[in-house]
């Protein structure tokens, strides 16, 4: 470093960001070829006078929001993760409401016995028979005993009130079961967009591809030790000084790996 006192604000930018192919681990604490070459060149844009915000900036363009520790809070990110869970709510508020209002209702006695006196009844005989029957006590006043015996001959041709209710709650019933159904396919539909929602923002973040670019390959270095790790930068450094002599960002890298391994001579 030019300034010793740099030193000190790098390792702790470097601490603050994490390594894209490690699981959890700062540039500091990782070993990966990827985060000791992100590590070296944090160092060398603080050594260069670059502020704290204008590295993580730079990290931030490169990688997006997971390089960071503590990400920003933004629109997308709420919508990310609260649209699901609001779509959700809004579908079992919806379904609760449906099914509260479509709970079947019990008939009362009393109107399904008038009702049953006004029923038409399926067979054309019978109906023929009600007819007549009407006609006949239309004419006749109530306190003739002919008129109690039509009435009575009306009541007992009617449909049971029981069975008018019975009738009634299966009815309901089927259309409840109709109903819950096509709630029950709405709601598993909101599901499956939800969850096609939260994957289609996980793409979009970038984060997804970032971690295939980086898996994907593979690690020519996997099984070294960090000393092996160092010897090979070491003589990859030397190879590239040989051959451009003035390249200022090699010597600084190659005096940082030297400070690294406590060699000075």
């Amino acid at each position: 470093f030019r300034h010793p006192e740099r030193q000190t604000r790098a390792q702790e930018v470097a601490r603050a960001l994490r390594c894209p192919q490690c699981q959890n681990q700062n540039l500091v604490e990782s070993n990966s070829p990827i985060a000791r070459d992100l590590r070296l060149e944090v160092y060398r844009w603080v050594d260069e006078g670059q502020s704290d915000e204008q590295v993580i900036t730079r990290m931030t363009e490169r990688f997006g929001d997971f390089v960071r520790y503590d990400p920003p809070f933004k629109a997308s990110t709420a919508l990310l993760w609260g649209g699901p869970l609001l779509l959700l709510g809004l579908a079992l508020l919806t379904l609760f409401r449906r099914l509260t209002r479509t709970k079947t209702q019990a008939i009362p006695a009393g109107k399904a016995i008038v009702e049953s006196i006004h029923q038409p009844v399926a067979d054309p005989r019978s109906e023929l028979n009600w007819l007549i029957m009407h006609r006949e006590q239309a004419g006749l006043s109530p306190d003739q005993p002919l008129y109690g015996e039509l009435s009575a001959a009306r009541l007992a041709n009617a449909i049971p009130a029981a069975e008018l209710a019975l009738r009634a709650q299966l009815a309901s019933q089927h259309d409840n079961r109709g109903r819950n159904n096509r709630h029950g396919r709405a709601l598993l539909l909101l599901g499956l967009l939800a969850i096609a929602a939260v994957a289609a923002g996980y793409l979009s973040t970038g984060r997804y591809q970032a971690w295939q670019d980086y898996a994907s390959p593979p690690d020519p270095l996997a099984g070294l030790s960090p000393r092996d790790l160092q010897d090979k930068e070491l003589g990859a450094l030397h190879q590239r000084l040989q051959a451009t002599p003035a390249d200022l960002d090699s010597w600084a890298a190659l005096g940082q790996l030297y400070l690294y391994r406590n060699e000075y001579d």
